[in-house]
């Protein structure tokens, strides 16, 4: 009996959060930081609050009487039987606004209790497959760790407090005297502009396929994974790598080839001179030693979330990258028909929310559309495929463009016929958009043969 004295109250505060929706729509905002539908005990009231979060996230109108009811009238998945009656029993309903706040709460802390309540039921119904035991034991982590950490806790921090630790903060980089205040990704003209990628930053790095983004985010990830190494700031710091296109060995094999200046092909083929496996062993040796993480398991925007929130109580992750957001599935809504585009914006928000959460730079790696090739000109903001809120979200948006000209090769012109191309070129790396900063083109040079990047006035020993 107490049980079920204690459902109906939460019940009644499921239905008290709906009303107070509909009396300030505006609280939609808060309510999506603390409740998924999935943390809805009736289901009545999840199919609502689905309902509504729909509208929201897709943009499509105003959430109030005549949408919300319009909305499930056209779409079967959010009704039940007398949906009319039961939605207009919540919207002529009375809600006290200042109760918002313990509603979510007691909502959100009911359903963590009922998820762990399942969870353990899980775990001692599982056989365990020692042939599948560290993905079966990982897949247990990662489902406990997401209910645990699924409770967000805001406070509001008084200008005092937030005045007295950026003071702390400018008086440290002050006596530091550097330059560089983010995460550095070893390009002078990059570093210089950004001041190194920032924590907290989503950094979208757009292009067409073939034009250099995998083989340029792998040179943001070796350079600063080396620089952690030498400065030695921290055991514990980390650049992580979450790849959804490539294999964990695909990538060990391209910063292989980027150190080693061996050419990828040597590497797949195993046909390489007795100095380029010394090179390659050399290589080798060093990558063990550096602090990178890579991920290829992913295939959520949820996936990686739960993981960044497991590292981040392990280590001080400095930097991420996803490769690529296209390729990425959105937060799973029950019954939901969003499309692409909205999905990735959901996506994108995420992505920087929780770049804010870690307190590191998120590197998104992205595809720009035909129009750019259709066009024949340098790439512009919408050019993002499936862009939806990609822009917005973005503190920088950065392309990568195969520049008209070329860098000249040192060293002896191998006989070539006329239609090869050159294997050093000029990419430019453009800023279309820095929220803290200028807009600026910086020229690199690629060589395509290894995927090795330099600043274009020094292309060292390519």
């Amino acid at each position: 009996m107490a049980k079920e004295k204690v459902e109906n109250y939460i019940v009644k505060c499921e239905q008290e959060v709906l009303t107070t929706i509909f009396n300030n729509p505006i609280s939609i905002e808060e309510c999506l930081t603390a409740l998924e539908q999935k943390d809805f005990l009736d289901d009545k009231n999840a199919l609502i609050y689905g309902a509504i979060v729909e509208i929201y996230l897709g943009h499509l109108k105003t959430i109030n009487k005549n949408t919300v009811t319009d909305y499930i009238a056209n779409n079967s998945k959010w009704q039940f039987t007398n949906w009319q009656s039961y939605l207009e029993q919540l919207i002529s309903g009375f809600a006290f606004e200042d109760d918002l706040k313990a509603n979510l709460e007691l909502i959100k802390n009911a359903s963590i209790k009922r998820q762990l309540d399942n969870f353990s039921q899980r775990v001692i119904n599982t056989k365990i497959d020692f042939a599948q035991y560290d993905n079966q034991i990982a897949q247990l982590e990662n489902e406990f760790m997401d209910i645990t950490q699924s409770k967000h806790t805001d406070k509001l921090t008084p200008i005092e407090e937030v005045a007295a630790e950026y003071l702390d903060r400018v008086s440290k980089l002050r006596q530091r005297k550097q330059d560089i205040t983010g995460t550095a990704i070893g390009f002078k003209g990059i570093d210089q502009v950004t001041n190194g990628f920032q924590p907290g930053d989503l950094i979208i790095l757009a292009a067409r396929p073939g034009v250099g983004k995998t083989a340029i985010a792998l040179n943001f990830a070796n350079n600063a994974a080396t620089t952690i190494k030498e400065n030695m700031t921290s055991e514990k710091d980390r650049v992580v790598i979450f790849s959804l296109e490539m294999g964990q060995e695909q990538l060990c094999q391209r910063l292989v080839s980027l150190n080693s200046k061996v050419e990828s092909s040597a590497l797949r083929s195993g046909r390489m001179s007795d100095s380029e496996w010394t090179e390659v062993q050399s290589s080798i040796e060093e990558l063990k030693t550096l602090p990178i993480l890579i991920d290829d398991q992913a295939v959520s925007i949820v996936d990686i979330q739960s993981k960044l929130k497991q590292l981040k109580s392990q280590y001080n992750i400095k930097l991420v990258i996803i490769d690529y957001l296209q390729l990425m599935k959105g937060p799973a809504i029950k019954n939901s028909q969003v499309n692409r585009q909205q999905e990735v914006s959901t996506i994108s928000r995420m992505i920087k929310l929780l770049a804010r959460r870690i307190d590191a730079p998120i590197i998104a790696l992205a595809q720009l559309s035909r129009d750019v090739e259709k066009r024949g000109g340098t790439p512009k903001l919408s050019d993002l495929r499936e862009s939806g809120s990609l822009e917005q979200d973005a503190d920088l948006v950065c392309f990568l463009h195969h520049a008209d000209e070329t860098a000249e090769q040192e060293g002896p012109v191998q006989a070539a016929g006329p239609k090869e191309k050159p294997d050093v070129i000029r990419v430019d790396f453009m800023i279309a958009k820095h929220r803290n900063g200028a807009q600026k083109t910086i020229a690199l040079s690629m060589n395509r043969r290894t995927g090795r990047f330099y600043d274009f006035t020094d292309l060292g020993d390519k």
